[in-house]
């Protein structure tokens, strides 16, 4: 049985390393890049989770307050960007990975109750 994953294929680490550097150099380079990825997150959350904008505003208010940049930037990534969400999603660990899912729940009836 063939090997599954990054291992099978040696540069791939390497590409997924250069996109996520690519993703994040874009958003820096677009100015403010952690008010920028909070717009994003928010017309993601309006857009895909279907929340209210005044939720969306406050869940984007409070992951911008608690996660690295990568977390964000996979956040704030719609469905349509399956590619960029797997090498961002290589790039976190497991608990990471696990702390922005746990997000999106919690966070969202956190917003809806105020």
């Amino acid at each position: 049985m063939p090997e599954r994953g990054w291992r099978r294929f040696p540069g791939s680490r390497v590409r997924s390393s250069a996109a996520i550097a690519v993703l994040l150099a874009g958003c820096a380079g677009a100015g403010g890049a952690r008010a920028d990825v909070g717009r994003d997150i928010a017309r993601t959350c309006e857009a895909e989770w279907f929340l209210p904008r005044p939720v969306c505003v406050c869940v984007a208010g409070q992951a911008v307050g608690r996660f690295n940049e990568v977390q964000l930037q996979w956040l704030a990534l719609g469905a349509g960007h399956p590619a960029e969400a797997a090498a961002l999603a290589k790039a976190m660990s497991v608990a990471e990975a696990q702390a922005v899912t746990r997000f999106i729940v919690d966070a969202s009836h956190q917003c809806e109750a105020t």
